[in-house]
């Protein structure tokens, strides 16, 4: 957290050094990033694509308001723990989930809990890929 403090000790009191301006970034970013490397969906009228994605949708919660307001740690907390997950549920994606996770539980000891959930998610991804193809019927 001491990181989001930078800006207000190099810039001063200006409204772009407000530590609530940098806890919504990391939010909007790690939600930004769980997006665009998690599952695609193929819902929507017709055929076609969504316009919004799923996992943007907590950044539109009236509950993400008070802390975004109040400047609580809380955001950039839960937009890490979902990159996390998101980055476990891809191949390939154990060392950026894992540092995702990492840097969660570096900033709030709340997110430890999300580590056994994760370390299950990655069994089961990884235990898909050794799986590989379904062989079939004889």
């Amino acid at each position: 957290m001491a990181l989001l403090g930078l800006p207000h000790a190099l810039l001063g009191d200006t409204p772009l050094a407000d530590a609530r301006l940098w806890f919504g970034a990391v939010f909007l970013g790690a939600l930004a990033l769980a997006a665009r490397r998690g599952p695609r969906s193929a819902g929507g009228r017709g055929g076609r694509a969504a316009l919004v994605n799923p996992a943007l949708l907590p950044a539109s919660c009236p509950a993400v308001a008070l802390p975004s307001a109040a400047g609580g740690v809380d955001l950039p907390v839960i937009g890490l723990m979902c990159l996390g997950l998101a980055l476990a549920g891809r191949r390939g994606g154990a060392v950026a989930a894992g540092a995702a996770m990492g840097a969660a539980a570096a900033l709030k000891w709340t997110a430890w809990p999300l580590l056994p959930v994760a370390l299950v998610l990655l069994a089961v991804t990884a235990g898909r890929r050794a799986a590989g193809p379904p062989c079939a019927p004889r």
